[in-house]
């Protein structure tokens, strides 16, 4: 009979410390295999919310004040609008979060940024028409409270919105309606009428029940017809770190705002200005400074001086984007945004421990505004010779 030998206590030993070793090294693998992944996606997730919600915001900014551009006093008069028979503007009551800041008064501006102060995100007020014919005013004579008599209304259609305002009124009152549902457009070689209904009660909501005679009489108005479609929105970051926009004739997103992207968690705003500063030439249509949304550029300063905004000529925005999940690594303590500009306008946000944990991703982008050259170049400002010479060429 042969003797059974087992393991000594030493082989267990050994054997054991292997089989740790061996695990230790696949944790550690699995471990930094988990970190690449969570890297990867988190700059994958945030590259493409950066993208779709830069995107967004540029194609609005870049149509801002398109239709509006060859209004003569139109920038600046303060916004009248109904919708059935409550007042949207001037706000009867505070503007929800994240946009409490902004005036229960608006006026009608192409852009304007209002400063969140500090870090704190700023807000993006946009408003351009949504007529592809170009807006271009006409006299009107409001006649009664559900008609105005105008040039023959080419390109009119039911339900397009209208804008009525007082070109000799600087800062004066502008009225947002729409064109009711009798409107009959005319048939193939007819002369269109010169008639425009805008009954309040014919499907058209955005007329008041008294019409355009809320506006003082009498004087000379213009009409622009401003589309079935034009913005008036805010953009703006929410508590929930998500880029939402606020449709302020409650089209779109009716009270509430909406959220076109998710895991934002600032904005901040430059403005791209043709006043003749840092060496430049007043009025050419080119950039000469970056400036921030304050002092002289501030929100309220544009309200009160709407003129003032046919110098601004670009935006430039950082959107700042955090990844979904954490990194399992300590990311940088602060972030400096517009790092090649003077220090005056750069902003530096600075991180708690527990946010370098996410990853993030700065969006810094340029956005032409067109239609400021256009408004630039208007045919009342050549007349008054207010663009530099060649700047209209």
């Amino acid at each position: 009979m042969h003797s059974q030998r087992g393991l000594s206590i030493v082989e267990l030993l050994v054997g054991m410390a292997i089989g740790l070793l061996a695990a230790l090294a696949i944790v550690q693998g699995f471990s930094a295999s988990e970190i690449g992944r969570r890297a990867t996606t988190g700059q994958a997730d945030a590259q493409q919310v950066g993208t779709m919600t830069g995107w967004r915001l540029m194609r609005e900014l870049r149509l801002a004040g398109n239709g509006f551009a060859n209004g003569m006093n139109v920038w600046g008069c303060r916004l009248l609008a109904w919708q059935g028979a409550s007042a949207l503007l001037p706000r009867t009551g505070a503007w929800p979060a994240p946009f409490a800041g902004v005036p229960a008064n608006l006026r009608l501006l192409p852009v304007a940024v209002l400063d969140g102060g500090g870090t704190n995100p700023d807000t993006v007020m946009v408003m351009s028409a949504g007529n592809s014919t170009g807006g271009a005013p006409m006299a009107v004579t409001i006649t009664s409270a559900t008609q105005i008599e105008t040039l023959p209304s080419v390109g009119f259609r039911t339900g397009d919105m209208l804008l009525v305002s007082n070109p000799s009124a600087n800062g004066g009152d502008c009225q947002i309606g729409q064109v009711d549902s009798s409107y009959s457009p005319p048939s193939a070689g007819q002369t269109a009428p010169t008639a425009v209904p805008t009954s309040s009660a014919l499907a058209a909501p955005y007329n008041n029940a008294n019409g355009f005679t809320v506006l003082p009489q009498p004087a000379d108005y213009t009409l622009m017809n401003i589309g079935a479609t034009p913005t008036f929105a805010l953009f703006g970051v929410s508590g929930q770190e998500q880029l939402v926009q606020l449709d302020m004739l409650e089209r779109v997103t009716l009270s509430t705002p909406a959220p076109i992207g998710e895991n934002v968690v600032n904005l901040q705003v430059l403005y791209g200005v043709d006043d003749g500063s840092g060496g430049g030439v007043a009025d050419d249509n080119v950039v000469d400074d970056w400036v921030a949304p304050t002092g002289t550029w501030s929100f309220a300063n544009l309200q009160a001086n709407g003129e003032a905004t046919r110098a601004i000529k670009a935006l430039r925005l950082a959107i700042v984007v955090r990844s979904t999940e954490r990194q399992g690594i300590q990311g940088p303590a602060s972030l400096t945004l517009f790092p090649d500009l003077p220090a005056a306008v750069q902003t530096t946000i600075n991180h708690s421990v527990e946010q370098r944990s996410f990853q993030y991703q700065v969006y810094d982008t340029v956005v032409p505004l067109p239609n400021q050259r256009i408004a630039l170049c208007a045919e009342h400002r050549r007349y008054g010779g207010i663009p530099a010479p060649g700047a209209c060429t």
